[in-house]
């Protein structure tokens, strides 16, 4: 590869928001990436000569990057694929061998985690997500809109908050447009003069394509998760680059015009602005005298558990999901926590309405339903870019048996 489209991928990958966002959040997605990458380099200097015992190391550093994050058993896949195509035994050998070391890393953390190692405890620590409800499996119309945005998001960011940014100020909007001019006219000129290299076929590049294909399609069963596909830009990047011979100055301007938008739309909104009320909750939380004996009814109940357990603490109140349950079984639930002295709050009611992957996946039960038999006292607000949202102490009506409000 030329010096100058070598700088030009490494800025479109640096500059996609599947990185930028995941690099400057407090999420475990960019380092292990690091890691396949540097497995991948080992196994591509494994198929020359001058790369003895490459295979190994190959091996061992795509292993460990399984151990950083799960999902990257995927790019995994596609190198061992790799090695047992070429069908060289002492290779298959130095490959496989490191990745003893993922089994064995998995069955020391149960042992300390449950002092067991039966198949069904292994199985429950290896998907403790799909089992506690912060992932599942599962496609439909709304799954397959939130892949096709993901996908797009991999690489610009897209999110309803745009849109009051935009109505903010003319700045925004002229930020915005020139950044997309930018992008347009350098991918435009990419496509025009872009070469198919024939050459390019015989090389492995059909590993990183099939490492993608498996993200993606990972990604699809998960609800189109965003996070599964954060490696796409340095893999597509990867095959891009060897298959198609593009004009260097057309792939940086490009690449400035993704990272022009991705900067003013994505990184400094998120840095200067609040867009919903999940810091509100946590410091109610944590100001809470008597957090036991506290519950809340939460529009977003995994961010806010992820927030305390970010936090260490140690003693959380009862977290409801709006979403998890129908208003019925909410209903009771409130009833019963009520009469049993239970402070009940919830940011549920009167909620600004923003799209977003949780609004689109998400199920939004009519509010006024739930809250009609209950009084509503409000207790705290926060104005966001989105809007303002109210935390509310959730109390019995007034002609009730209930405990009153203590």
């Amino acid at each position: 590869m030329k010096e100058p489209n070598r700088v030009g991928w490494i800025l479109l990958v640096a500059g996609s928001w599947g990185i930028m966002r995941f690099a400057t959040d407090n999420e475990t997605y960019i380092v292990p990436i690091f890691f396949s990458l540097l497995g991948s380099f080992f196994f591509l200097r494994g198929t020359e000569r001058s790369g003895k015992g490459s295979i190994f190391w190959s091996g061992f550093f795509s292993a460990f990057a399984i151990l950083l994050h799960q999902v990257m058993i995927f790019w995994w896949i596609a190198i061992a694929t790799g090695v047992i195509v070429r069908n060289r035994k002492r290779e298959i050998f130095q490959f496989f061998c490191p990745a003893l070391t993922v089994p064995a890393a998995y069955l020391i953390a149960v042992w300390l985690e449950y002092g067991s190692i039966r198949v069904p405890v292994i199985v429950k620590f290896g998907l403790s997500d799909y089992y506690n409800g912060a992932a599942k499996l599962e496609f439909n119309g709304r799954v397959l809109l939130m892949w096709l945005l993901s996908l797009f998001r991999s690489f610009f960011q897209a999110h309803g908050y745009m849109f009051n940014l935009f109505r903010q100020s003319w700045t925004w909007v002229i930020a915005g447009i020139s950044a997309v001019m930018l992008t347009g006219y350098g991918l435009t000129n990419a496509i025009k003069n872009g070469k198919i290299q024939s050459s390019a076929f015989k090389r492995p590049v059909w590993i990183f394509a099939l490492a993608a294909l498996l993200h993606i399609f990972f990604a699809l069963l998960s609800g189109g998760n965003a996070e599964f596909m954060a490696m796409l830009p340095a893999l597509l990047a990867i095959v891009l680059s060897v298959i198609i011979d593009i004009n260097p100055k057309a792939l940086v301007i490009t690449a400035l015009g993704m990272l022009a938008w991705n900067i003013t739309i994505g990184l400094i909104p998120l840095k200067y602005y609040t867009l919903d009320g999940s810091s509100m909750v946590v410091n109610s939380i944590l100001a809470n005298p008597q957090p036991s004996k506290s519950a809340y009814l939460l529009h977003s109940e995994q961010r806010i558990k992820n927030e305390l357990e970010y936090r260490q603490i140690s003693q959380k109140p009862v977290l409801l999901g709006r979403a998890r349950y129908n208003t019925q079984q909410l209903t009771d639930s409130l009833e019963v926590l009520l009469e049993e002295g239970f402070a009940v709050y919830t940011d549920d009611y009167l909620r600004p309405q923003t799209v977003s992957r949780e609004y689109i996946v998400e199920d939004h039960p009519a509010s006024d339903d739930l809250w009609a038999p209950f009084r509503l006292i409000p207790c705290d607000s926060v104005v966001t870019l989105t809007g303002t949202y109210s935390l509310y102490r959730v109390l019995p009506p007034v002609a009730s048996s209930l405990h009153p409000e203590r």
